[in-house]
């Protein structure tokens, strides 16, 4: 009977190993897809704030005020009929447009 036994004990150890590696390798492959899908979202999700961010800013670059604000600000262009003036520097300094870097 002792060698029915130890027969018995080394078939059900070497079931309960085939069991654990076949269920251990997907639930760890499981885990590695989930992490993945967790890192997709997270990019999907800043680069939609990204666009959204980027959308606004192209609105808000189609709006005459804030091209003419800006053609002021960097080209230093005036509307007709206004005078457009560049204050010198004291110190003798080469002046600069306004915008010019």
């Amino acid at each position: 009977m002792t060698h029915a036994w130890r027969r018995f004990a080394v078939l059900l150890a070497v079931a309960a190993l085939v069991l654990l590696f076949t269920t251990f390798y997907p639930y760890r492959q499981l885990r590695a897809t989930r992490t993945d899908l967790d890192r997709a979202r997270d990019t999907v999700e800043q680069v939609e704030r990204e666009r959204a961010a980027l959308e606004q800013r192209a609105a808000q670059l189609r709006q005459p005020s804030e091209i003419e604000r800006l053609a002021r600000e960097r080209f230093g262009l005036a509307q007709p009929g206004e005078v457009a003036y560049v204050v010198v520097p004291d110190d003798g300094a080469p002046a600069q447009a306004p915008g010019a870097r």
